[in-house]
């Protein structure tokens, strides 16, 4: 399915595809309890 949207909007499937599973594996990391929500955002925002 992936490639059929990233063929419509002319974007590469790992667009599309990639940040679903990102989400997923996040998600299964948080239910693991190995998720550090500081350094978390702190690498989302670019800071050191």
């Amino acid at each position: 399915m992936s490639w059929l949207i990233s063929g419509i909007f002319g974007i590469g499937g790992g667009v599309v595809l990639l940040p679903p599973v990102g989400i997923a594996a996040a998600l299964e990391y948080y239910r693991h309890g190995n998720v550090d929500f500081k350094v978390a955002l702190i690498v989302a925002s670019g800071s050191h």
